[in-house]
């Protein structure tokens, strides 16, 4: 019996710092920052509005794997099941976006667009998601001459989940808007059951001549 346990983890994070404080008074969003206002031909003025940002990756993995011999069977399983926790924060148009398609829209005060989260919304969040996998085999000596190779596996990942329950998604694609709450997708890898077969035969017995084969079905993790 061989047993592993492993912890990953990754950080990232990126930020504009402003070498000027603004009064709080102009800000579109109460709470935020300074906006970006957009000029069409003329350079935009204020931050970068897609930050702050941060990723914190982590994962917690367990394998076990167990090999028993017995006569002309040579039997192999295990179980690994992997933890992952996405903790993030993908701002968008935080403090809020004005664009203009124009110098003259711009000075009779006639934006395009405005974008910008609504007050006391938030784009952090905490995903939790595990990948799990079993599997048998059996290299069986049923011959002197021959060896088959039998096995099967099984392997789902869990539809991810946010802790706080903020997540939503689109019923299809002609929905007029999202629906709160999960699961955020039908979860195709529960069926994900992987058979695998070959075999090798020394076909005039003495070493010299050997026929080998085999077929499976294979699927990528989600």
């Amino acid at each position: 019996n061989v047993a592993k346990v492993a912890w990953n983890g990754a950080f990232e994070a990126t930020d504009n710092i402003e070498k000027i404080a603004f009064d709080p008074k102009l800000f579109f969003i109460p709470g935020t920052r300074f906006a970006n206002i957009s000029v069409s031909g003329i350079n935009a003025i204020g931050p970068d509005t897609n930050t702050p940002t941060f990723v914190d990756l982590k994962s917690l993995q367990f394998i076990d794997n167990v090999t028993w011999s017995h006569g002309g069977h040579n039997v192999k399983t295990g179980l690994s099941v992997t933890h992952y926790m996405n903790d993030q924060d993908s701002s968008f148009d935080f403090g809020g976006n004005y664009a203009f398609t124009s110098l003259e829209n711009f000075l009779q005060n006639r934006p395009g667009t405005y974008e910008g989260q609504a007050p006391g919304s938030t784009t952090a969040r905490q995903w939790r998601q595990s990948l799990i996998g079993l599997y048998a085999q059996d290299d069986w000596s049923a011959k002197r001459n021959l060896t088959l190779n039998l096995g099967v596996r099984y392997e789902f990942i869990t539809t991810p989940h946010e802790l706080s329950g903020r997540e939503a998604s689109m019923p299809d694609l002609q929905a007029a808007s999202t629906v709160s709450g999960g699961p955020i997708f039908i979860n195709p890898s529960l069926t994900n059951v992987a058979p695998r077969g070959g075999f090798a035969w020394d076909m005039t017995g003495d070493g010299r001549n050997a026929l080998h084969g085999g077929a499976g079905l294979f699927f990528e993790p989600i």
